[in-house]
């Protein structure tokens, strides 16, 4: 079954359909006592955040497949999954500058959550730019490897301080709960979609 998800093409009906249900499903996800509706800007943040570790682990798993054995599926797909993480990595990055703004009250650099997700987004732009000026599969796997080892480094690693440890997992409104886990849902569905239209070469990801 997820080999026969992987092979569909992208779609831009699909992709438009998904992006309009989850911005749907966020305009009606409920608010919360303490911050209202700013906490739709966390379900956001934290859902891309969840969808772009897996993302980045998922690539570094298929970087191991195509060096082991040389599988161009495992390549292109790990090639894709890696550039889909770092867009939602940036973009999870640049809503939690919002997010931060109006919750905290301003940017704290200092924030460990913060330097955190600084180095895994710096890192990440350095290893696709060094990609893409030596392209060749196997720089790109390793790229990919480095890249989830990096990920659960920083991620186990990292303290908190101002950022809390799951703050919505930690809610005691399963209707909260379920429409932020709908949320990452939607939001991995987005990021299969942008998978497929970043496969290298846009051939087929199941030919070699």
């Amino acid at each position: 079954m997820i080999n026969q998800l992987a092979r569909k093409a992208t779609s831009p009906v699909r992709f438009a359909a998904l992006l309009a249900a989850t911005v749907l499903l966020v305009s009606l996800s409920p608010s919360e006592q303490t911050l209202g509706g700013l906490v739709k800007v966390i379900y956001v943040h934290g859902a891309m955040v969840r969808v772009a570790e897996v993302a980045f682990l998922a690539a570094g798993a298929l970087g191991v497949l195509y060096l082991v054995k040389e599988n161009g599926f495992a390549f292109r797909w790990s090639a894709a999954l890696q550039k889909t993480a770092f867009m939602y990595w940036l973009l999870s990055f640049l809503v939690s500058l919002y997010a931060m703004q109006v919750v905290w009250g301003g940017i704290d650099p200092a924030e460990p959550r913060f330097i955190s997700t600084g180095r895994i987004l710096a890192i990440a732009a350095v290893a696709i730019a060094v990609t893409y000026i030596w392209d060749n599969p196997k720089a790109v796997a390793a790229s990919s490897i480095i890249l989830a080892a990096v990920v659960i480094f920083q991620t186990a690693t990292a303290g908190f301080v101002l950022h809390p440890t799951d703050a919505i997992g930690g809610s005691p409104s399963l209707i909260t709960k379920a429409a932020y886990y709908a949320i990452v849902v939607l939001f991995a569905a987005l990021a299969m979609e942008t998978a497929r239209l970043l496969l290298p070469g846009g051939r087929r990801p199941g030919a070699v």
